[in-house]
């Protein structure tokens, strides 16, 4: 990060984050990009006007000095010369309490407008949504109006109107003022209309409001009870909202008591109207129990504006981070993961420490009490919030957006959560109106603790730094490939992470030329995962038996990271020892890694390793920008959204855009269960590696053998894709199929819920995926080599979508383990299993035999190697008696981060158990306990 860019993040981005979530919230309730800019400029303009009325008032103060000290310094200069004339100019000053510095306060108002002007100007011309946007006579906010035409040449009207207004505003406000400050303001109208002469309209139209206000501002001032009038134009704005809201807003209740709360602060000065009780001579005015403080303390307010960047530009910030460090790297462009703590402080220092101590400053004794108390509320009320509220609300992607889109929170923990912060609010106040000093107090402790949180955070974070470096810093430039004999015998075990077997004959009645393409497969339904997560599943998929949670906890001086790299090397390692050519792909959480560490491999030379899911196989330039854009906001804006009371989180979070619509291309989220917008890069980038299998797979004539292990992620990272196609779509729109294919989701008397956004993508991604594993299947047999190949598609676990009544077991027990998702979900535990052996062509069919993902090395193996055994443990892998136990565990764990869950043993979490063999009987299962 330059200097530049430090300073634009310190001084400018806090602005351009304000102009965008009100910009974002007004299109939200008024669902017009143009009429969206009206509000804007009046909430900013609002904003400012007590910074501008007190800046006029040091401006006049300023002027009066001047005025009063104009003869003396006439005479001086009249009568002395040289130095003379320095020391008698210095000695007046000093007689009159002035210095030669203060002159700039006049320019304060000025000085105010530039950095609103610079982020107003970024936002608006960056804007993408205004591109082809019409709006009353625009008819594009995206491009300059060129509403005149003549003799072929366009002339920008709206920016000559613009001028003619600022010109006239300052006219009326420069009335009886010196000539320099006519000549100022006239050529600073002149200055904006050569900027913005070429300009987006849009952004012209925001600048033309803006004068209007200061015209109007100015006319106020200038009238005969300019008091009343601000007071009446307060009440309009009032009444326009109110109305607005009640008869005409149709959108969410959230926004509707939004306005309504904007509309009753506005009616505030507005009641000042009303004919009150005069006060007789010896009576005083009963002052509200909110200024009982004797004055304002910039100390309290200023220690309150510490905490709050460090608490949401360090520590909120580093928490997100430390769990997950990888996913706040870019492959080929690497920067160490606390660069992003440097920013996101920048941002908050900006936010609280600058502009608000600058409106502390500029603002009345009145104003500055309210700040002080509003700082040290939000302080506590904050920091509780993050602490003790809004905990189990699933995974979080990199762009801060959760995986069910909206957050919800039940109402009773909403209710808490508000008597909490009435509570605390009320404890606060009386704290710092009654005992100053034990706030003075606190505050430094709080600043110390949330710091010292924080370095602990950073230091875990270098901590990873090395091997991300490595990972990162050098993808490979080779073209990853995997060969099959055409001759030989070729094993494939693909994984298809989070895949959900029960959508197999929802899949293939909707597409049946699908089960025609999967001929010479079996699907075995009642196949058992030994854990709901990539963490705990993955080992026993490509270990087998000696990798179930059960046994791995019970090799508790070992680290789990070595014990999961041992169990991803067994298969490749025992199939190279028996002379196959072995290549590998993707192992998943290699050396607990997001992005595998291939290295676990470097002892073992004949074994061949490829990356494919990095982004590598699409063009990912764009998509790198869109995050370092979407992390230089997000990070606080997070952090802001997490010390909200619950009942404000979901209006601020927005689907993951916190009122962004810049970056909506970027985001993936789901508008209902039938339209989407936005691209999730996680999902496009397992995508792209499924579609190039065909090019992947490079057929030899050869009699070699040859093993090839591979995962791939378009399941598990859930977006929503256009039908029928089950194609990738910036916009979705799957109106007109769901209408016309409602009877799908019912098949042999079973019938799934797809009512959310959110199942209804986990449907979609599976059906891509068997889509193109269809399209890889066919050729393998175009290139003759279907017959020779044994292949074993396999998931390491399933999820928790609730979509099946037959799945639900126990009696919900989220409280007990903090749950994401309902952890008595037999789906969550139900893997995928599909296994062609060499020279099936039957139909497709179907086997209920009990199985476990645990199986899969010993069927890789079967007919092809004699008496394999385990070369880390020296158990027989083709024993797989261990599944035919009255009871085998299964583990459920929120941690399912490596980077977080990484001891010797796996964090405590919900063991269950299944018994008689069927995991779709209800009294199979039962809860054994959190451990």
């Amino acid at each position: 990060m330059s200097i530049l860019q430090a300073l634009y993040q310190l001084l400018i981005t806090p602005i351009e984050l304000l102009l965008e979530m009100i910009y974002g919230f007004s299109f939200l309730v008024l669902e017009n990009l143009g009429a969206a800019i009206i509000p804007l400029s009046l909430a900013i303009n609002l904003l400012l006007l007590p910074l501008y009325k007190r800046a006029d008032a040091i401006t006049n103060q300023e002027q009066e000095i001047q005025k009063k000290m104009a003869s003396g310094i006439a005479h001086i200069k009249k009568t002395f010369k040289g130095d003379e004339r320095y020391m008698m100019l210095q000695t007046f000053y000093r007689q009159n309490g002035y210095k030669p510095i203060y002159s700039l306060r006049s320019s304060i108002p000025l000085l105010l407008q530039v950095p609103f002007f610079i982020a107003a100007y970024h936002f608006l011309s960056n804007y993408t949504g205004l591109e082809g946007t019409r709006f009353l006579f625009l008819s594009d906010l995206g491009k300059p109006d060129q509403l005149l035409n003549i003799g072929g040449h366009t002339i920008n009207v709206l920016p000559i109107a613009m001028t003619l207004i600022n010109i006239i505003s300052s006219m009326i406000y420069t009335k009886g003022k010196p000539m320099k400050d006519k000549i100022q303001l006239h050529a600073m109208a002149l200055i904006f209309l050569f900027l913005l002469y070429n300009s987006p309209s849009g952004l012209v139209f925001y600048w033309t409001l803006n004068n209007v206000f200061s015209l109007f501002k100015n006319l106020v001032a200038v009238c005969k009870k300019p008091l009343l009038a601000s007071r009446l134009a307060y009440l309009a704005i009032a009444v326009s909202i109110l109305a607005y809201d009640l008869l005409l807003y149709e959108g969410k209740s959230t926004y509707r008591y939004a306005m309504m709360a904007i509309a009753l602060f506005f009616t505030i000065p507005a009641l000042q109207m009303l004919p009150s009780k005069e006060l007789t001579p010896n009576s005083k005015k009963k002052e509200s129990s909110l200024f009982k403080m004797k004055k304002s303390n910039y100390k309290i307010f200023l220690y309150g504006a510490i905490f709050l960047t460090f608490l949401t530009g360090l520590l909120i910030p580093s928490e997100v981070i430390r769990s997950s460090p990888s996913e706040f790297v870019l492959l080929g462009d690497f920067k160490n993961p606390l660069f992003h703590l440097l920013s996101a402080s920048l941002l908050a220092a900006g936010t609280f420490i600058l502009w608000m101590s600058l409106f502390y400053f500029l603002s009345s004794e009145k104003i500055r009490k309210i700040l002080c108390i509003t700082m040290w509320g939000f302080s506590i009320i904050g920091l509780s919030n993050y602490i003790f509220f809004g905990k189990s609300l699933g995974l979080i992607t990199a762009e801060f957006r959760y995986e069910l889109d909206i957050l919800k929170f039940p109402l009773t923990d909403i209710l808490i959560n508000l008597g909490a912060v009435i509570g605390l609010a009320v404890v606060l106040t009386i704290l710092l109106t009654k005992l100053q000093k034990v706030v003075i107090f606190i505050y430094p402790v709080l600043i110390l603790a949330v710091l010292g949180v924080s370095i602990v955070n950073a230091v875990n974070i270098q901590k990873a730094v090395p091997q991300l470096r490595e990972v990162f810093s050098n993808p490979s430039e080779e073209n990853p490939s995997f060969q099959l004999s055409k001759d030989g015998k070729n094993v494939v075990v693909i994984m298809m992470d989070r895949q959900v077997s029960r959508y197999v004959p929802f899949i293939f009645q909707e597409r049946p030329e699908l089960e025609e393409k999967f001929s010479g497969f079996t699907w075995y339904p009642n196949t058992l995962s030994f854990g709901a997560t990539t963490n705990v599943g993955v080992p026993g998929l490509f270990g087998g038996y000696d990798y179930m949670p059960e046994k791995l906890n019970a090799r508790n001086t070992e680290l789990m990271v070595d014990k999961h790299n041992e169990a991803l090397k067994v298969m490749p390692v025992i199939f190279s020892q028996n002379n196959f050519k072995v290549t590998v792909c993707d192992p998943p959480y290699a050396g607990y890694s997001r992005i595998p560490d291939l290295s676990i491999f470097d002892e073992y030379s004949e074994i061949t390793t490829y990356n494919t899911e990095t982004g590598q196989l699409r063009d990912r330039t764009t998509d790198n920008a869109g995050k370092k854009e979407i992390w230089q906001r997000n990070f606080f804006c997070y952090s802001f959204m997490k010390l909200m009371p619950l009942a404000f989180q979901d209006a601020f979070y927005q689907n993951g855009t916190y009122f962004s619509n810049n970056n909506l291309d970027r985001i993936h989220h789901t508008l209902s269960n039938t339209k989407s917008i936005g691209l999730n890069d996680e999902f496009m980038d397992s995508y792209a590696s499924l579609c190039a299998y065909p090019e992947m797979t490079n057929v030899v004539d050869s009699s070699e053998n040859t093993f090839m292990m591979i995962e791939n992620g378009t399941c598990h990272n859930i977006m929503m894709l256009q039908e029928p196609e089950y194609e990738p779509s910036l916009i979705v729109d799957n109106t007109e199929y769901e209408a016309a294919h409602q009877d799908r989701f019912t098949c042999d008397g079973l019938t799934m819920e797809v009512e959310t956004g959110y199942r209804m993508s986990y449907y979609h991604v599976n059906m891509a995926a068997m889509i193109k594993l269809a399209d890889w299947l066919d050729y393998l047999r175009e290139q003759g080599v279907y017959d020779n190949t044994r292949i074993i598609i396999v998931s390491d676990h399933g999820f928790s979508l609730e979509q099946f009544d037959d799945t639900i077991f126990g009696s919900k027990v989220y409280s007990k383990v903090n749950a994401f998702f309902n952890p008595e979900d037999a789906l969550a535990y139900n893997a995928m299993l599909l296994v062609k052996d060499f020279g099936s062509n039957e139909p497709f069919r179907t086997d209920y035999t009990f199985m476990t993902n645990a199986d899969t090395p010993s069927l890789a193996f079967e007919g092809l190697i004699d008496s394999p055994v385990n070369p880390f443990t020296g158990t027989a892998m083709d024993d797989t008696s261990a599944k035919l136990a009255d009871e085998l565990h299964v583990f459920y764990t929120n941690t399912w981060e490596p980077e977080l869950n990484n001891g010797y043993t796996y964090l405590p979490g919900l063991w269950c158990a299944l018994s008689n063999q069927n995991i779709f009987d209800k009294e199979n299962w039962k809860e054994v306990g959190v451990y």
